[in-house]
C-alpha cells in the first residue's frame, strides 16, 4: 500500500511538471511501469 501511494505522489508531481498535452504519454508510461512492477 505504501509503495502504491508513493507512486501516486510521484505521478501527481509529474502531472504538475508536464504540460497537459503530454498526459496521454504519461498515462502510457505509468501503465508500462505498473506492468513491469506487477510482472
Amino acid at each position: 500500500m505504501g509503495l502504491f501511494s508513493r507512486r501516486r505522489a510521484d505521478g501527481l508531481a509529474l502531472r504538475r511538471a508536464l504540460p497537459e498535452r503530454s498526459l496521454p504519454a504519461l498515462v502510457a508510461a505509468m501503465g508500462f511501469l505498473a506492468a513491469l512492477a506487477l510482472g
